[in-house]
């Protein structure tokens, strides 16, 4: 698949954006970082008919970082007017070009929350501010404020189970990440019975989080992943180290895990830093090479399956937590209820 022209008369780099499935925009992305120097980049939107939440935060970061690291290029768009849907949800503003909405200036309304950058540090701030834990103040102001725009009926399965995924996923950007600041970008379905969720962070990437556990020896990022979505494996907890047991919220490993059995449920759960990503389905796994600094976590949810994740999740919790002597905080052996 040929995405990129160069002129070496004019020194212009003309950059042809495909459809944006998953596969293709992170094709897109490593052909982006190996473009020649030009004088000009112009990307073309013509053939972009479709727009997820995980293609629209990560493209969008990864040209703004390009833009940035090609300081003195020029950059345009072209033929990028139908995206009404992306330029809403600040996919265009958020790499610089003008058009649409800035991220986070569209309020969310029904099932939708559009790309927003949000402040890590003022989060940790506000939380010891009102005496709690990071994962308490995620979950009171953070995930349940998240869950209600994509859902409004509070007492739905579907709300629930939202809840519990930002939770855990932003957790994670707190907790390991060391980053100062985070986006995400989240839509649902009621028709396709689908909820996609996706979260970036440039922080320390997850092998370098798993070098707090002198356990762990780990030679590559794809290594790290997977270590990281095994149950009780952390940076921050493990054997020997001191447990608070009075601390519901204490990190121990679970989160990503626990989360990313949800995702099998007739869905898919991505995860990629530094070097390697995987996309995790029920019946089969799929790797990609990459270069991201930070971490990406994007969550697509099959939510015809609700009404077993309750039991689902509970299960997991339990049969994981035999698996370890660490066991799983109780934030995060919470019932669905």
């Amino acid at each position: 698949m040929k995405l990129f022209t160069f002129s070496e008369y004019s020194k212009e780099c003309f950059v042809k954006v495909p459809e944006l499935t998953l596969a293709n925009t992170i094709f897109l992305i490593n052909q982006l970082w190996l473009l020649p120097d030009a004088k000009r980049y112009v990307f073309d939107f013509d053939n972009v008919h479709a727009f997820t939440p995980i293609s629209l935060l990560y493209l969008s970061s990864e040209i703004n970082y390009f833009r940035k690291a090609k300081s003195m290029a020029r950059f345009s768009v072209i033929r990028y007017k139908h995206a009404s849907y992306a330029a809403h949800m600040g996919f265009f503003r958020a790499f610089g070009a003008e058009f649409g909405k800035e991220p986070g200036e569209a309020s969310g309304g029904v099932s939708y929350l559009p790309i927003t950058i949000e402040n890590a540090n003022k989060i940790r701030s506000n939380a010891i501010e009102n005496m709690m834990a990071v994962g308490e103040y995620i979950d009171r102001f953070i995930a349940k404020k998240m869950a209600k725009v994509l859902i409004s009926n509070e007492q739905s399965p579907i709300f629930e189970v939202l809840t519990f995924c930002l939770r855990e996923i932003t957790r994670n950007v707190m907790e390991h990440s060391e980053s100062k600041q985070y986006a995400y970008c989240a839509q649902y379905w009621p028709s396709k019975n689908k909820a996609s969720l996706a979260i970036l962070d440039r922080g320390i990437g997850i092998r370098e989080s798993l070098k707090g556990n002198p356990y762990l020896s780990i030679s590559t990022d794809l290594d790290a992943i997977k270590l990281a979505l095994e149950p009780a494996i952390s940076g921050k907890m493990y054997e020997g180290k001191r447990v608070n047991h009075n601390d519901v919220w204490q990190n121990s490993g679970y989160g990503l895990c626990m989360t990313s059995e949800i995702c099998k449920i007739g869905g898919s759960f991505f995860i990629a830093s530094g070097e390697s990503a995987i996309d995790i389905h029920q019946h089969a796994n799929f790797e990609y090479q990459i270069s991201l600094s930070g971490t990406l976590i994007n969550l697509d949810i099959d939510t015809s399956n609700l009404k077993q994740l309750n039991k689902l999740t509970m299960e997991i919790s339990h049969r994981l937590s035999n698996n370890r002597k660490i066991k799983p905080s109780k934030a995060s052996m919470k019932s669905i209820n």
